[in-house]
């Protein structure tokens, strides 16, 4: 069966300039993790786990089901695929189309993935830069604080160092008060 993933991988990957080459949705999920020459992209909606996905809107979208994936993969095992290459995942919570939960699990998946594959030095660096020189925009930190929130700095070594902490100290405290997921 012919659907339209696979139609425009087949074109994308016969192309040269396939690095260039801009793509969203299910199409991006399936080209990042099929082409190792694209090197950074975006997938806009379309990132849902399978499971939440199919019972509601296989009428909606069937043309896009690659027969035979979900038994092997996940759409975010696909874009997995391209860790610890660059992605931003943008997605909607109030989307009709996508259910929260799928979305939500899906980009835990991604998570777990990037994590185990690693982000190099130079990426964290560079990201740390802009999230500064963002941070220090005029008037940012009032428009923050009218919403309760405060702006700190802290250099990427002590952020996780801290967030290792944090989670060893909430997890004692779910393991001491026996919490349970409902």
């Amino acid at each position: 069966m012919v659907t339209l993933p696979s139609l425009f991988l087949a074109s994308l990957l016969a192309r040269q300039d396939a690095a260039n080459a801009v793509v969203a949705g299910v199409c991006t999920a399936m080209a990042i993790g099929a082409d190792p020459r694209i090197k950074a992209a975006c997938v806009t909606g379309w990132m849902c786990t399978f499971a939440h996905l199919l019972p509601r809107h296989l009428r909606h979208t069937w043309m896009v089901f690659t027969p035979g994936l979900r038994r092997a993969l996940d759409l975010p095992d696909v874009a997995a695929l391209h860790a610890p290459g660059a992605l931003l995942v943008q997605q909607c919570r109030r989307d009709q189309l996508f259910p929260l939960e799928g979305m939500e699990a899906a980009v835990e998946k991604l998570g777990r993935a990037y994590a185990k594959a690693g982000v190099p030095d130079e990426v964290i660096s560079r990201v740390n830069a802009a999230l500064q020189e963002v941070l220090a925009e005029p008037g940012l930190a009032q428009q923050l604080a009218v919403q309760g929130l405060e702006i700190r700095k802290i250099a990427p070594e002590a952020l996780k160092s801290f967030m290792a902490a944090e989670v060893e100290n909430w997890g004692n405290i779910i393991r001491r008060l026996n919490l349970q997921p409902s």
